[in-house]
């Protein structure tokens, strides 16, 4: 499974979405390396640990930043050089990137007052393994950028660092107006922050005697990225509390309800795509906003190109894996995404028990969508779009076993009310006549967090040895030195004909994360009770 990387107020609700609050982040508008990104409460005063062999404290007059000129910082001496950079209020995202250091150096934030990297007070850290940093600071992070001086302190990490560069910019929303019922396409920009408001004017509702709230349909799909959406009265500028509602999966595609007040006649949905995970320079999107009153609407994912699987195959080559890369599937979970495999024609997927933690409620909070949703890829070109619910059967937890079930749409529809057609045939996959012997191949499928630079990849294929078995509590399980990366979690592995081996469940690493060995549930330990289903 791989968790999205994210910078999001919302990430107390989202629990283990987000991890702790030590975030990765990506040098955002600006390029450049992964950074590992320290939040901490404000003006703590808590000691902190001193980088070796660099001078404590802070320098004595900051250097003003202008948004897109860099400045030179001399760090001969090994003082932390500090400078000051002044948010104006229209401004939602802070960008910074370090550049040309000639040794590794470490960059601290702090508001309203330069950073003391020797006591520990400050806001965010970045702190690399590379010599550069980049990090962005937005209107809903946890620490959110707030109008006012931010101060940064780029510090050398060893007494061989004697110069680096910094920049800033800043990231402003573009701006879009939609019309109620009508869909909208635009395209997020990274010189945007990968952020847009766009703005709706709202018709008069019709008299009624109650002065409840109106009910609006919101819907967002972006057929390459993990985009969410924030419906509030004004924007990104906006308080928290004076939002009406949010849509936060772990997928391509936002569907909830809002209430908004009688009295208004406008409503804003800030749209974004987090940085950290997006490679590309925009992102595509489709905004649709509709009246509450019927029960079947023309949701934004029946407007896109959404691949059928009843349809001839598409770009893959003739090839023992061919099968094997149809039955690979997309897996959306409550928490994460990883990968599964159709076991069954009828649409039984097995996959890992956690990437889909959670997933024993049938449908998301907002309760208008599946908590599991599936995509299928009929070109290893094209990322796939998860256009399929499922519901989960059973988790073998001692296993790290998941068996999920495809009832439908995204929506919920049954295949035979949906614009998928009734007529889908699932790809399923032959089992292998039995496990594979010390030496031989195995080649695997799934949807590593490594397989591209965005949140949604394509289809990637591994392949190794067996390199030997672990005798386990659960039973002998298969190792391989084929490369097994998060996200890579359910998904298939085969013989040399393409014939089902097992699952996908763990890598191992040494410190050094050179290496590792996967480790493949055989098709063997499936549970008696799942064969049966399956007719196995």
């Amino acid at each position: 499974m791989r968790p999205r990387s994210c910078t999001s107020r919302w990430a107390e609700r989202r629990g283990t979405r987000a991890g702790a609050v030590s975030l990765a982040l990506a040098s955002l508008a600006l390029g450049g390396a992964l950074a590992r990104t320290e939040l901490r409460p404000r003006s703590t005063g808590v000691s902190a640990r001193t980088v070796a062999g660099v001078a404590p404290g802070v320098a004595a007059a900051p250097q003003d930043l202008v948004p897109g000129t860099p400045v030179a910082l001399d760090l001969s001496d090994g003082a932390p050089q500090v400078c000051r950079v002044v948010v104006p209020e229209d401004v939602t995202g802070l960008a910074l990137q370090t550049f040309d250091s000639d040794g590794d150096v470490e960059v601290y934030v702090s508001f309203g007052a330069p950073p003391d990297v020797d006591r520990g007070d400050y806001d965010i850290a970045a702190e690399n393994v590379w010599f550069e940093e980049a990090l962005v600071i937005e209107v809903s992070d946890v620490i959110a950028l707030e109008a006012g001086a931010w101060y940064i302190a780029v510090v050398p990490a060893n007494e061989g660092t004697t110069r680096s560069n910094v920049r800033a910019e800043f990231l402003r929303p573009a701006s879009h107006r939609a019309v109620v019922g009508e869909v909208l396409d635009f395209e997020l920009a990274r010189a945007n922050g990968l952020r847009a408001n766009v703005a709706l004017d709202l018709p008069v509702p019709r008299p009624s005697r109650g002065a409840g709230p109106t009910r609006w349909l919101v819907e967002v799909f972006s057929p390459t990225a993990d985009v969410d959406v924030s419906v509030s009265a004004s924007g990104f500028l906006s308080g928290f509390e004076d939002r009406y509602g949010w849509g936060g999966n772990f997928h391509s595609y936002e569907r909830f309800h809002v209430e908004v007040p009688r009295f208004r006649r406008s409503m804003v949905l800030e749209v974004f795509g987090y940085q950290a995970s997006e490679g590309a320079a925009r992102v595509p999107v489709r905004v649709l906003v509709q009246r509450d009153e019927a029960p079947e609407s023309v949701a934004a994912l029946d407007i896109c190109p959404v691949p059928t699987l009843a349809g001839p195959g598409v770009a893959f080559a003739a090839s023992p894996f061919d099968s094997a890369a149809r039955a690979t599937v997309l897996v959306h979970g409550p928490y994460g995404t990883g990968s599964g495999v159709v076991v069954h024609p009828s649409g039984y997927v097995l996959s890992c028990a956690h990437v889909l933690v959670g997933s024993e409620r049938v449908r998301d909070p907002e309760g208008a969508l599946p908590a599991i949703a599936i995509g299928f890829t009929l070109d290893p070109k094209v990322i796939p779009v998860a256009a399929f619910g499922a519901e989960l059967v059973e988790l073998r937890q001692d296993l790290d076993l998941a068996l999920v079930r495809i009832t439908g749409d995204l929506l919920g529809r049954p295949l035979a009310r949906s614009p998928l057609g009734a007529n889908v045939a699932f790809p399923t996959l032959e089992l292998a006549a039995r496990p594979p012997l010390m030496g031989e191949r195995m080649v695997g499928f799934g949807y590593p967090i490594t397989g591209g630079t965005s949140s949604m990849v394509t289809l990637t294929l591994t392949s190794g040895w067996c390199s030997g078995f672990s005798r386990e509590p659960e039973g002998l399980l298969l190792k391989t030195d084929a490369i097994v990366h998060s996200g890579d979690s359910g998904g298939p592995f085969v013989d040399v004909e393409g014939r089902l081996i097992g699952i996908a469940v763990a890598s191992l690493a040494d410190d050094d994360k050179g290496g590792g060995i996967g480790y493949v549930v055989p098709c063997a330990l499936v549970p008696e009770a799942w064969r049966e289903r399956l007719g196995w």
